[in-house]
């Protein structure tokens, strides 16, 4: 209990801290440009979750970085066990990248406009937005020289169990052609989900060989393709 107290104080210290940080990113990114502020959002947030992870007595071992692309053409896409595998996967890559986010989370105040900084595309579940028009939004962030990470699970796993996949992640993979790199996260429901308090364990981030695009398959259904991430996933869970 007393190291969760300690986590949260340390989060809301986080969240004072980035006000002055928002205001030197869009001063960077008036005289400078959008990609550079987005490089200081990316480090700030890399310093701020490595000391989150440290305060959590949480470590954190990647696998298989020689797996990612040079170029920035990629979608990430890793399996969701907990509310730690945003933090980790930010680790795992070494450049700024767009992500998919809740659309709930764009009005959290502070932490709202950072994400949109670092980079988030907002998607709402609503039945209101069309599928077409989520996978559009994230398509532009390949077409802007970015990385892609988005979660073919949607939500997180409740059980540790993958979840349904869904075909987001192959539409946006066929409208652009880029490759999809799957990432399999071990241990974050252990630090938080688990126990409901932070709780010091060691998570594994595994990132794999890429998979063919939908474009390179073209006799392959989506169904196929969502078997075939499933099992990638489920072969390396432990």
């Amino acid at each position: 209990m007393l190291r969760s107290l300690l986590w949260f104080s340390q989060l809301l210290i986080y969240l004072i801290f980035l006000l002055p940080c928002m205001l030197a990113a869009l001063l960077i990114s008036v005289f400078k440009g959008k990609k550079q502020a987005r490089q200081f959002c990316f480090e700030v947030s890399r310093f701020a979750c490595l000391r989150a992870l440290a305060v959590g007595g949480i470590k954190v071992r990647i696998h298989g970085t020689k797996n990612l692309p040079e170029d920035n053409f990629f979608i990430l896409a890793p399996n969701h066990q907990g509310s730690f595998d945003a933090v980790v996967t930010l680790l795992a890559l070494d450049r700024p990248y767009g992500f998919a986010a809740k659309k709930t989370l764009s009005i959290v105040p502070v932490a709202g406009l950072w994400f949109k900084l670092l980079g988030a595309v907002f998607v709402s579940r609503n039945k209101n937005r069309t599928a077409v028009d989520i996978v559009n939004k994230c398509a532009d962030v390949l077409k802007r020289g970015e990385p892609l990470l988005i979660f073919p699970e949607g939500t997180r796993s409740k059980t540790g169990k993958i979840n349904d996949i869904k075909t987001g992640v192959f539409r946006i993979s066929k409208l652009t052609s880029a490759p999809i790199i799957p990432v399999v996260i071990n241990g974050t429901r252990q630090a938080w989900e688990k126990n409901m308090k932070i709780t010091p364990c060691e998570i594994e981030v595994k990132i794999l060989p890429q998979i063919l695009t939908v474009s390179d398959t073209k006799h392959t259904t989506l169904a196929e393709l969502k078997n075939e991430l499933r099992q990638l996933y489920e072969n390396n869970l432990y």
